[in-house]
């Protein structure tokens, strides 16, 4: 049995830590077991900010206690990475080995000159927990509702240019994703029962609730190409989307705390960051 006394190291993943930390991914987060594989399938690690996505673990002994992973993306055209999995083996949790482990990994994205750092919160208590971290609530998002208008017909189904629509998207301050990482979230979430729908000048993953629907995360060349795609999806009525506080699309929705920004080689990204799509 793993010595709870020692102190930990910290180091980057490797492949032989995978069933050890999908293990511990499982123990810490409501997720499915489809899910989580899909996440180590897809996702390569590496220590570069060329890999996608960087894995860090506490090792106690001989055996993985905690997890951090760092997807990297850019903000306004610099580096950064959006933190998710942060796990501890509740064995090993209240000894400051998670705050050590992001620090760890910190530092390594200061190495790879990532300017910030960004995550969302897995529960409200945890924003908290965040702060004393160094990280603020510099993320924004805004809902709104839309209405079915007329009758749509299907769009034919087209392989979206991913990288387009997100130079396309109609604000500053959003992140943007490597299209294999947008591509693995939304079959990511498919995994849940969730639809992805796609044309040369729209992108889309919703969960569909009876006539109801909530797009997880959307991009488009503009607000008619996104509703011709999501109108065209079936017989649904009402589509609740989540986006930018920046974007005409929200202006006069309520703005709400949508994730956690911290600075790491310069002053604070300015505020309204809009995450777009989160993992656990």
């Amino acid at each position: 049995m793993t010595d709870g006394s020692l102190h930990p190291v910290f180091r980057s993943a490797e492949k032989s830590d995978i069933p050890r930390l999908k293990r511990l991914w499982l123990d810490c987060f409501d997720d499915s077991p489809d899910a989580v594989d899909l996440f180590f399938e897809r996702n390569i690690f590496g220590d570069s900010y060329s890999s996608g996505c960087r894995a860090y673990v506490a090792v106690l002994g001989d055996e993985a206690v905690a997890a951090v992973y760092l997807i990297v993306c850019s903000l306004n055209g610099e580096r950064g990475h959006y933190m998710c999995g942060v796990a501890t083996d509740e064995r090993f949790r209240s000894r400051g080995i998670m705050r050590g482990l992001i620090g760890f990994a910190l530092d390594r994205a200061r190495h790879l000159g990532e300017r910030f750092s960004l995550l969302f919160p897995s529960g409200d208590s945890l924003y908290d927990y965040y702060a004393r971290l160094g990280y603020r609530e510099g993320c924004t998002a805004r809902c709104v509702i839309v209405e079915r208008e007329g009758s749509f017909e299907k769009p034919p189904c087209a392989t979206a240019d991913l990288s387009g629509l997100q130079s396309a998207c109609p604000a500053k301050n959003i992140l943007i994703w490597k299209n294999d990482f947008i591509r693995f979230a939304a079959d990511y979430y498919a995994c849940y029962g969730a639809k992805t729908l796609s044309s040369p000048d729209a992108f889309a993953v919703l969960e569909a609730d009876g006539e109801e629907a909530n797009v997880i995360f959307a991009l488009y060349r503009g607000i008619d190409s996104l509703k011709s795609l999501i109108f065209g999806s079936g017989d649904i009525k009402r589509f609740r989307l989540t986006g930018s506080s920046l974007d005409p699309l929200f202006k006069g929705a309520e703005s709400f705390r949508y994730g956690m920004v911290k600075p790491l080689l310069q002053a604070m990204p300015s505020d309204n960051i809009y995450i777009g799509i989160t993992l656990a």
